[in-house]
């Protein structure tokens, strides 16, 4: 655990992971002997094939999100993320409505498109940067019926950071983001003759 090269009877060991990608902190992994004749203990047991370490969760290095929450009149959504998030990855600017593309589903509906208009925070402040929860406001076209759904995901492989300076890839994006149904409407009260 010094970094010097492993003698005899070591009894703690670090390992050096190659990790293929950026960890979003889901990931675990686990060690265990090559075989049941690969390690030994001082008296010269062999130690069992099946033993394995708990699973060891690896620490996130790039954001991934947590939830996404549409507005109650479909207005804006919130996407929350595990760490902040910036524009750059020197951590010095905000993301920008131009970071993201937004993907709109009509799927029958009675709204027929829709654009991020701006984003703030969740208290409608502007962003500066390393936010964990975004606000996306939106100009919908027409009147949304409850069919139409929104996803969103980053404008390229280099446009979204993590607060660790990782990039965020294009690929990820959020799951399927439902509209709020709308809200009910009062068309017509009818009065009995006899007022009961």
């Amino acid at each position: 655990t010094n970094g010097d090269a492993i003698t005899t009877a070591e009894n703690e060991l670090r390992f050096l992971l190659q990790i293929e990608g950026n960890p979003t902190g889901e990931e675990t992994i686990s060690i265990k002997p090559a075989s049941g004749s690969s390690i030994f203990d001082s008296f010269g047991a062999a130690m069992d094939a099946q033993e394995s370490t708990d699973p060891i969760q690896l620490n996130a290095v790039t954001a991934k999100l947590l939830s996404a929450q549409m507005g109650t009149d479909n207005s804006y959504f919130d996407i929350t993320f595990n760490m902040g998030i910036y524009g750059d990855g020197g951590k010095t600017t905000a993301v920008t409505p131009d970071d993201f593309i937004l993907t709109f589903a009509q799927n029958g509906g009675s709204a027929s498109g829709a654009a991020i208009d701006n984003l703030t925070d969740i208290n409608g402040e502007p962003l500066i940067g390393g936010e964990t929860t975004l606000r996306f406001h939106l100009v919908v076209t027409g009147d949304c019926s409850g069919e139409e759904t929104f996803e969103i995901k980053p404008a390229g492989d280099t446009s979204l950071y993590s607060s660790l300076g990782v990039a965020i890839p294009q690929s990820r994006s959020t799951a399927v983001i439902e509209v709020s149904p709308p809200a009910p409407v009062l068309v017509s009260v009818d009065i009995a003759p006899d007022n009961t």
